[in-house]
Formats: C-alpha cells, structure tokens, sequence
C-alpha cells in the first residue's frame, strides 16, 4: 500500500482479542475487511456495533449484514484499486464515515443485538405453537 500513499493512515494489527480488541475499534476510523472468502465476519458485526463505518467485499453473507453505501463500502474481491479507491474515499471523508457508522450502528442494533434476536425468536416459536407445527 506504501506504493499507492496509504502507509501512513492505515495500520495492521494482525490478530487481537478481548480489552485490546474493543480499545482498537474506539479508536479506529474505519473497519477495512476485504476478504477473499468469509461467513459472516464476527469483526465486521463487532465494527457496526462500535459504530464504524466498513469497507467489505460481497462474499459469504456479508450482503446480508450491509448494504453498499447505506451502512458500508463494498468493493469486488481482489481488486486491490478499487480498495485503494474506497480507503481514500473514507479516509478523506469524516462525513461520510459518520454517516455510515451511525448507519451500521443502527443496522447492527436492528439485526443482531439480543433484544431484538430474543423477539424475533419468540415470533417464530409462537408461530410454530399457533400452527400445531403444520406446514
């Protein structure tokens, strides 16, 4: 990255856990995770829920965690120009990173906060007890 003028605003941390973990994303800008293969990436729930804006690719099922420019940043997977492009984009805009995290905090809130998964499965439960279990 040195080579395209990112080395100074963006840091690599490598793997990090507990106190350190939540300490890194109050203090980041941005949550960058352009995977080449993924799930459902318990960094990019985490980011959303400390209120950062993302910068994803679309694989596994992190489309249906963010939506391209309402709560993140999606950019196709191995193209290191359209990462360059997006990381300049965020980085040069707080406005849009506010935007976006505060997008991504809510989305998190709505889709994976306990409350609301709580409800969402006592929805289904008497769903299935009102039906007898017929299909």
């Amino acid at each position: 990255m040195a080579e395209r003028g990112l080395d100074r605003v963006v840091t690599f941390h490598g793997w990090v856990s507990g106190d350190r973990k939540h300490g890194l994303f109050a203090a980041a800008d941005l949550l960058a995770l352009p995977s080449h293969h993924e799930g459902l990436p318990n960094a990019l729930i985490e980011a959303m829920a400390a209120g950062l804006p993302a910068l994803v690719t679309p694989v596994g099922c992190v489309l249906d965690a963010v939506t391209d420019g309402r709560d993140a940043v999606v950019i196709p997977t191995r193209n290191v120009e359209a990462l360059t492009n997006a990381l300049r984009q965020l980085v040069g805009s707080a406005a849009l990173r506010e935007r976006l995290g505060r997008a991504a905090f809510r989305r998190a809130e709505d889709q994976f906060a306990v409350e609301g998964a709580v409800e969402r499965l006592t929805t289904v439960v008497r769903e299935v007890l009102h039906d007898g279990g017929r299909a």
